[in-house]
């Protein structure tokens, strides 16, 4: 069994959303979490995306800017490949400490 950790923004739910949890269950034995409201800490994705916003803030403007119309997806790119397995680890064991 595989598990989904999602937060509970409204559209995670209710509609097509528990067609796909039904889907994901039953055809590929996949469990989806629903993470309490207000608990960002509990979610290694938004461990990711701060550091994805650290690293964009220490990016120079006029490099940012250099990267055209995707300059953003561009420079999150680059950050994505910087982080490592170990850096995922501890996403994971600051949120499950």
């Amino acid at each position: 069994m595989d598990i989904l950790i999602s937060d509970n923004t409204y559209y995670h739910w209710g509609g097509e959303a528990a067609t796909l949890e039904d889907y994901l269950w039953d055809e590929h034995n996949v469990l989806i979490v629903c993470l309490p409201a207000r608990t960002p800490e509990w979610n290694p994705m938004e461990l990711v995306w701060g550091v994805i916003v650290q690293q964009l803030g220490l990016m120079p403007l006029g490099h940012i800017c250099s990267l055209g119309t995707d300059a953003v997806a561009h420079a999150a790119t680059s950050v994505l490949e910087k982080i490592n397995h170990d850096d995922i680890v501890k996403f994971y064991s600051k949120c499950f400490a």
